[in-house]
């Protein structure tokens, strides 16, 4: 099936059997299917008879109303094991499915939770990816600009919206064309690979890796040869989408080098190191390149943090380490960007972002000046606390495992929207996507909080590691998986004498908790 084409969709049978079993025609061609094609054929005609009627009152474009029955027509290629399709919308404003920029936030949610659920999110994406919609369309943000839906080899911002086909129409969003956003690449790569890491799953890996060398085969459009990063196009060309971009910037260009970096770890597992695009040893000389560039450009020795991006734009962004968040959580390290730098630029957007807004009290403000102590008003986005990007920084200082002072500063800062959406705004379960200085919020029931899991993820690993377990502890909740342990799973489970742990909802350091008292037995099968 070719996503965008309105066509009546029906399920592959083979040559020499029928939906119904009933004895096939000669030349293995079955009665019944020819059958239901003539009965599908005719229900077609009658709905487009139906709304030629009612074309006064006609609000669907004819697209939307084929009739698709998803079960029939997607991944005939996965294994009896898929779980089927999940889609969850973005918020109650943004009726997008899968809007794949924030679910880079929330799947912390899925894969600490329900790992198996949220690679079932990256297939269905990885299919996307390689398809294609040809129709044209203005884009919103400027209306004079007509662009392609979808592009293959284009990561999708979203899988469709409940007034179109979902899983079949990809792209709903049309203020800006996405097809050249600059951190969805690198959010695709990310995330396949940090789910290898925590479930070990190599047949996931292997499902998206097509996916990988296409998009790493387009996206080299965007590279830089002269310093291997990616460049943007001075325009709101990212998840921050009223917040311009020119040059090379500290958010997209972390991903990036964070991506590449994935990839290139992703090829050795799957032993396609012959078959990258670019070859392997011209990623591995790209990434140092990218990584020496992104520090020498960007980062700003007197006031400690890394620019927003290279045109003259100073603002400090407090997801400037996103790249570097990542990269950690899924078992890899930068070997070119220096730690006391992260570190540094970690204390000064706590300094800055944090406490020199509301004294602390509703997080992260989103951009702030290069004064460090006023909030930068260029645009709507520079103006709001985004309370999954507060998490995501407070995640990232978790990471600094040897500054225990930095442990309270994260905890500070998560606490922060708790603050701002329990006690003074009144948010409670409808958390929104983003507020500003007056408590004004901007799309209740979000995706993007759901980051806080990543807070989780971290406290579990800091629990392990305090106990005395060695390798690197991949998040222990996922052995609900049931599949072979990844690496780093294999190493957590050595270092306890006992296979991996059970899923516990609670945490993990709960559970270890317990077991060091007596009051849990070690999982010795991978069940509850």
């Amino acid at each position: 099936i070719k996503a965008g084409v309105p066509a009546t969709v029906f399920r592959a049978v083979p040559e020499n059997r029928s939906i119904s079993g009933s004895p096939p025609r000669p030349g293995g061609v079955s009665g019944d299917v020819d059958d239901e094609i003539q009965r599908r054929q005719s229900q077609e005609r009658a709905d487009e008879r139906e709304m030629e009627e009612m074309s006064e009152h006609r609000v669907f474009a004819r697209s939307s109303l084929t009739r698709v029955h998803i079960d029939e027509c997607r991944r005939a290629k996965y294994s009896p094991a898929s779980l089927g399709h999940f889609l969850y919308l973005e918020g109650l404003e943004y009726l997008m499915y899968n809007t794949y920029d924030v679910h880079f936030y929330a799947s912390w949610a899925l894969v600490c939770l329900f790992p198996r659920l949220d690679n079932e999110i990256h297939k269905d994406m990885a299919e996307a990816i390689l398809s294609e919609d040809s129709e044209m369309r203005p884009c919103l943000f400027r209306l004079t600009h007509k662009a392609k839906r979808k592009d293959i080899g284009c990561v999708p911002h979203d899988l469709g919206g409940p007034g179109e086909c979902p899983l079949v129409r990809a792209n709903v969003y049309n203020l800006h064309h996405t097809g050249d956003w600059k951190d969805l690449p690198s959010k695709f790569i990310l995330q396949v690979w940090r789910n290898y890491f925590v479930t070990g799953d190599e047949d996931f890996l292997a499902t998206c890796w097509p996916a990988m060398k296409v998009v790493m085969i387009r996206v080299m459009r965007f590279v830089d040869k002269k310093h291997g990063l990616i460049v943007h196009g001075g325009w709101p060309d990212h998840t921050y989408d009223a917040w311009s971009c020119a040059g090379v910037s500290a958010y997209s260009g972390g991903l990036w080098c964070a991506a590449l970096r994935a990839y290139i770890e992703a090829s050795c597992v799957l032993n396609k190191e012959e078959h990258m695009v670019p070859n392997h040893d011209a990623c591995v000389a790209l990434l140092e390149k990218a990584e020496k560039n992104w520090v020498k450009m960007l980062w700003d020795e007197k006031k400690g943090y890394f620019l927003y991006d290279s045109m003259n734009n100073a603002s400090v962004h407090a997801d400037q380490l996103a790249g570097i968040w990542w990269l950690k959580a899924s078992g890899l390290e930068s070997a070119n960007v220096p730690a006391e730098k992260i570190h540094r630029a970690l204390q000064t957007m706590y300094g800055a972002n944090v406490k020199n807004f509301k004294g602390g009290r509703w997080g992260a403000m989103n951009g702030m000046k290069k004064d460090l102590r006023s909030v930068d008003t260029q645009c709507m986005q520079s103006r709001e606390v985004w309370t999954g990007v507060a998490y995501g920084l407070a995640a990232t200082m978790l990471q600094q495992r040897g500054d225990k002072s930095m442990r309270e500063e994260a905890m500070d800062t998560g606490k922060g929207i708790w603050r701002a959406c329990w006690k003074d705004l009144g948010y409670w379960f409808q958390t929104p996507e983003a507020f500003d200085s007056y408590g004004r919020f901007r799309s209740l029931a979000y995706m993007r909080p759901l980051a806080i899991w990543a807070m989780q993820y971290e406290l579990d690993r800091i629990s392990l590691e305090e106990q005395g377990h060695e390798g690197p502890a991949a998040f222990p909740h996922s052995q609900s998986y049931g599949g072979t342990p990844g690496h780093a799973s294999r190493s957590l489970a050595q270092s306890m004498g006992a296979t991996p742990m059970a899923s516990v909802v609670a945490g993990a350091h709960v559970q270890a908790a317990a077991q060091a008292q007596g009051h849990v037995r070690p999982a010795t099968n991978g069940s509850g």
